[in-house]
C-alpha cells in the first residue's frame, strides 16, 4: 500500500562537540640514603643482609589523576531525558566478532565488528535489509525513549538508514506490518532527513497522514553520532547529537500499541554501510525531584560513558542539570554519588572514577560545593533497574544519587 503524505518545512543543523582535558601530578622519593634505595641496592647485589630488609617500610610513589573534564558547551540547550526504567540495553559485548548477534533477526547480512576509531563492538549492516532486536517484542509503554550510537559510511547517493517504530502482527515479522512511523537519514554530510507515519490497518484509519523532510548535514563518513528518540503518546521527538531535528505533536495514534522497533538500510555496500551500538530502550518520564527528595534515591542510565572510560559523554548534560537544580533549590542537602562499572565487568576502580567525574562536573558546570558530595563505586550487575531483572539485555550503565541523612 502506498503511504500517503504531505510535506512541511524543517530546518536543523548538527554540531557535535566534545573536549577533554586530563591532568596529573606525581611525587616520588629518590634519596640515595633512604632504606628503600638501600634495599634496591641489596637486591641487585644478591646480598643476604636481612637487617635492612626487616626494617624496610615500602613508600609507594603517589600519583593523583584529576577526573577528565567534558566540554558540554554545545549541549547546553539539549533537553532530551532518558526514561527512568531501563527495558533493554545492547552493546554487543557478549557477542563474538564476525558473527551475527544473538536475539536479533534480519532478512539481509550483518555481523559484529570493531571500528578503528571507535570503542566497543558494533553491528554492521548493508545492502537492502531490516534488522530487528527480538528482545523488544512486548507492547511498549505510551511514553518511552530509544537511543543508539550510529556510524555511517554515507555520502551523496550512497544510501539511507531508517528507524521504524510501530506494530507488528507477529513476533517473527522483520518490521512493523500494521502501523507506525519511519525516520530516514539519507546521504550523510550531503543528505536529508524525513519522518512519515503509515497505516495498513483499520485500527488506525483515524490517524492523519503526515510526512516531513528537510536538508540536514548530519554526519561525515565514519563519524559517530547519537540518535535519541522520545515518544510521548502522539508526540515524537528526534535528536541527532544535541540538535532536535523532529518534533511532531500529532504523528502517532495515542491509543495504538507499539511492539516493534527496527533498523533498515538501503545501500550499495555489503554489510559495511551502517554500524549501531549502545542501544538503549527506557520507559517513563523521570521525576528527579520526587525521587531524590521524597524517596531519597535517584537511579539513572542517563549519565553516559564510553566503554572502560570515566569521561562523561556530553549528551549526559540534561540529567546532570536536573539533579543540580534540585541541589541548588535545597542547599542543605548532601548526596552520595555511586558510579558503576560496565555491565560485563566488576572494575570498581573505574566505577569510583566515574563517580568522581560526575562530582567534578557538578562542581565545574553548576557550582555545587564539593563538601556536599561523597563518591563511591559499585558493580552495575548489583543494581536492578529493569522491567525484567533476569534479562541480560536490560543491563546498562547506571549512576545513583542518594540523599544523605542530616
Amino acid at each position: 500500500m502506498k503511504k500517503p503524505f504531505f510535506a512541511l518545512a524543517l530546518l536543523a543543523s548538527s554540531i557535535a562537540a566534545q573536549g577533554q582535558s586530563n591532568g596529573f601530578s606525581s611525587n616520588s622519593l629518590q634519596n640515595p640514603n633512604d632504606k628503600n634505595t638501600q634495599v634496591a641496592d641489596l637486591t641487585r647485589k644478591k646480598s643476604t643482609d636481612l637487617s635492612l630488609v626487616e626494617n624496610f617500610e615500602p613508600q609507594a610513589n603517589t600519583v593523583s589523576i584529576a577526573p577528565p573534564v567534558t566540554n558540554f558547551q554545545s549541549y547546553l540547550k539539549f533537553d532530551f531525558l532518558s526514561g527512568d526504567r531501563v527495558i533493554a540495553f545492547e552493546d554487543f559485548s557478549q557477542d563474538k566478532t564476525g558473527t551475527f548477534p544473538l536475539d536479533w533477526n534480519t532478512n539481509g547480512v550483518g555481523e559484529i565488528a570493531t571500528l578503528d576509531n571507535q570503542t566497543g563492538k558494533w553491528l554492521s549492516m548493508g545492502q537492502i535489509a531490516n534488522y530487528r532486536p527480538e528482545f523488544m517484542t512486548a507492547d511498549l509503554p505510551e511514553n518511552f525513549s530509544f537511543e543508539f550510537d550510529l556510524v555511517l559510511n554515507a555520502g551523496k547517493n550512497t544510501g539511507g538508514f531508517y528507524v521504524q517504530l510501530g506494530h507488528a502482527a507477529l513476533n517473527k515479522d522483520i518490521e512493523p506490518t500494521n502501523w507506525g512511523a519511519e525516520f530516514r537519514m539519507v546521504g550523510g554530510g550531503e543528505g536529508y532527513i524525513s519522518i512519515e507515519n503509515f497505516c495498513y490497518s483499520d485500527d488506525c484509519k483515524k490517524l492523519a497522514p503526515f510526512a516531513n523532510s528537510a536538508e540536514v548535514h548530519f554526519n561525515s563518513a565514519g563519524e559517530k553520532i547519537r540518535v535519541s528518540i522520545s515518544r510521548m503518546k502522539q508526540r515524537l521527538k528526534i535528536y541527532i547529537n544535541e540538535v532536535k531535528v523532529i518534533d511532531e505533536f500529532k504523528l502517532l495514534d495515542a491509543t495504538a500499541p507499539m511492539n516493534c522497533i527496527n533498523f533498515k538500510v538501503a545501500a550499495n555496500a555489503n554489510n559495511k554501510f551502517a554500524y549501531v551500538s549502545n542501544i538503549k530502550l527506557t520507559a517513563g518520564i523521570p521525576d528527579v525531584r520526587k525521587k531524590l527528595m521524597v524517596e531519597d534515591k535517584f537511579v539513572t542510565s542517563g549519565v553516559l560513558f564510553d566503554p572502560n572510560s570515566d569521561m562523561i559523554r556530553p549528551e549526559s548534560y540534561p540529567v546532570l542539570k536536573e539533579i543540580a537544580s534540585v541541589l541548588k533549590e535545597n542547599p542543605s542537602v548532601k548526596i552520595k554519588i555511586v558510579g558503576h562499572s560496565d555491565a560485563e565487568t566488576t572494575d570498581l576502580d573505574l566505577a569510583k572514577r566515574r563517580a568522581e567525574s560526575i562530582k567534578n562536573a557538578f562542581q565545574i558546570e553548576f557550582g555545587i560545593n564539593e563538601s556536599r558530595m561523597q563518591t563511591e563505586g559499585a558493580n552495575s550487575a548489583s543494581t536492578e533497574n529493569s522491567a525484567n531483572p533476569t534479562d541480560d539485555k536490560s543491563n546498562t550503565l547506571l549512576a545513583e544519587f542518594i540523599k544523605l541523612p542530616k
